[in-house]
């Protein structure tokens, strides 16, 4: 309970209380967020600081307190497999929600690509057409001047 923590966070130690890890991608949606209360799991929080076992009354006393703290870490076991869960499901969303940005990125791109050479072709064709009608205005110029000539 001491020495268990996660980046920074001491997650079973005395006085610990509460905390809140950002899931998603805007801070103020309240789905965003995973909420969790950090228990104290130490011999003092778990109400077994000292067992005594001198007599058959305190032992059992101790053995009751100790099934109760048993208890208690299973319990909170439970909790932390719980948003181990939610954590989980979170990041696989948004592992979709990237992976379905950069498909409609990619879409977006591609849609782009097609319309420029739609465009080049286009022009082409009008460059091969000007080309053409020059071509044929010069040639009847030329056969107008030798009449004449």
């Amino acid at each position: 309970a001491e020495t268990t923590e996660f980046n920074g966070l001491e997650l079973l130690g005395a006085g610990v209380g509460f905390t809140s890890v950002q899931v998603g991608i805007h801070q103020a949606a309240i789905e965003n967020q995973v909420k969790m209360v950090l228990p104290d799991a130490t011999s003092t929080g778990l109400g077994i600081v000292a067992a005594d076992v001198s007599t058959a009354n305190r032992a059992r006393l101790s053995i009751s307190r100790l099934d109760v703290a048993l208890d208690s870490v299973n319990d909170q076991r439970a909790v932390f497999g719980a948003k181990h869960n939610q954590l989980s499901s979170a990041l696989g969303n948004l592992e979709t929600w990237m992976e379905n940005t950069v498909e409609a990125e990619s879409r977006i791109r591609d849609a782009d690509i097609a319309r420029e050479t739609a465009d080049l072709t286009r022009a082409q064709v009008f460059r091969s057409a000007t080309v053409g009608i020059l071509s044929q205005a010069n040639s009847e110029g030329s056969a107008a001047l030798q009449l004449l000539g």
